[in-house]
């Protein structure tokens, strides 16, 4: 089926509005979840980042898992940059 204007048009379209820093589709499905969960909440994203925060604030649990995470990812950066 050969493929019609209109899907062209918005083909190029897609290509010519990509920035460098837009996420990929990999990275999209890692947070889809956590943003429908925020839309069904009627939430905006800067408030349920501000309950995260807020959370980590004040869980020593969660606070530390979210530290070793960053320890690992800025492992992971370096090692990229090697």
């Amino acid at each position: 089926m050969p493929i019609t204007f209109a899907q062209l048009k918005a083909l190029v379209n897609m290509v010519i509005t990509v920035k460098p820093d837009d996420m990929d589709c990999d990275d999209c499905s890692d947070h889809i979840a956590e943003y429908a969960e925020t839309q069904l909440l009627g939430k905006t994203v800067e408030e349920s980042q501000a309950a995260v925060k807020t959370h980590l604030d004040n869980c020593p649990c969660c606070s530390g898992e979210f530290v070793n995470l960053l320890d690992a990812l800025k492992e992971l950066e370096e090692e990229e940059q090697e």
